[in-house]
C-alpha cells in the first residue's frame, strides 16, 4: 500500500501509516501499547533514574500519570525544560549539557555505597526547573 507522506500531518499519523505496519503492528495504538516499556516500571529491581522533560514534544507531560506506579528502585525526575533528550542549560553565554552533569551526579551517588540512592528511594517523583 502506497502512503502519501505529504498527507501525514502529525507523528501519530506517521506511526499509523509507516512505523506500525513496517514493524508488524496493527496501528499506532497497538505499537504504543506493545512497544512501550512504561508498563514495566513497577517491575524494575535495579536502581533506575528516569529523566523526562515536561516540554518533550513526543511524550506528553502527563504520560507517567497513566502508567503503573514505579517500583521502589525507580526515581522519576521531570524537568520543566529539556525537549526530547535535549537537556541543555545556559552557563554564562554558552549552552552546556545538563543531562551529562545530572547523570554524572547520579552515578557518583550510586557509587557512594548506595547511601544517597537509599535515602532518596521514598521519592518516586521530583520536578525541577532545569
Amino acid at each position: 500500500m502506497a502512503v502519501a507522506i505529504g498527507r501525514i500531518g502529525c507523528l501519530r499519523g506517521y506511526d499509523d501509516a509507516i512505523t506500525a505496519p513496517l514493524h508488524g503492528f496493527q496501528d499506532a495504538a497497538d505499537y504504543y501499547r506493545r512497544a512501550s516499556a512504561g508498563r514495566l516500571l513497577g517491575d524494575i529491581e535495579l536502581p533506575t533514574l528516569v529523566l523526562h522533560a515536561a516540554d518533550d514534544p513526543f511524550m506528553p507531560a502527563g504520560l507517567f500519570e497513566r502508567l503503573p506506579r514505579p517500583a521502589d528502585a525507580v526515581r522519576l525526575e521531570i524537568s520543566r525544560h529539556g525537549g526530547h533528550v535535549g537537556f541543555m542549560e545556559w552557563h554564562g553565554r554558552r549552552l552546556h549539557p545538563w543531562l551529562a552533569r545530572r547523570l554524572a551526579h547520579e552515578l557518583a551517588c550510586w557509587a557512594d555505597t548506595g547511601a544517597s540512592w537509599r535515602s532518596a528511594m521514598h521519592r518516586h517523583l521530583s520536578r525541577s526547573d532545569s
